[in-house]
């Protein structure tokens, strides 16, 4: 089912993939296996602009291998891709907190990617929201903030500087 969907992934064929993906992901395979499964269909459906499945899949990925970093990177990448689903400008912006969560997660348990993870972190911190946008939701740095919608993630507010 894995090499199928691969196939179908290389012809652009993506339901198809998605079906053998899931095939193979609730297989009797091991469980860093069924990591890469998850990993790729989540590659696959943030492909398809389909970003909250995304984060579904990566989630179930790094829930089988915690120490998965490019997860970790493409988790993040998912949040800033869903920002659009959420309310306002400001709850928008606060995706990237979320997202810088998970992108020092990934460089934590796996220094490989920790180039990439800190290129996102430093490109991302301009696009917080400023100290003026917290204080009017009486926020200050170092508070916790749930990052609704398909995120629905718990992360620490710091003001862009």
């Amino acid at each position: 089912a894995f090499k199928l969907a691969r196939l179908f992934v290389t012809k652009e064929l993506y339901s198809k993939a998605i079906k053998y993906y899931l095939e193979a992901a609730n297989g009797d395979a091991d469980d860093l296996s069924k990591a890469k499964y998850y990993y790729e269909l989540a590659l696959v459906t943030r492909a398809e602009g389909k970003a909250c499945k995304c984060i579904e899949y990566t989630r179930e990925a790094i829930r089988l291998n915690p120490e998965y970093g490019v997860a970790y990177i493409l988790l993040g990448d998912a949040y800033i891709d869903s920002r659009t689903n959420l309310g306002d400008a400001f709850e928008q912006k606060a995706a990237y907190w979320a997202a810088a969560d998970e992108y020092i997660k990934a460089k934590n348990v796996d220094p490989e990617v920790t180039a990439d993870a800190n290129k996102k972190i430093n490109a991302y911190t301009a696009n917080y929201p400023d100290s003026e946008a917290c204080f009017f939701r009486t926020l200050k740095e170092g508070d916790s903030y749930l990052v609704k919608g398909c995120i629905n993630e718990y992360t620490t507010v710091r003001p862009q500087k």
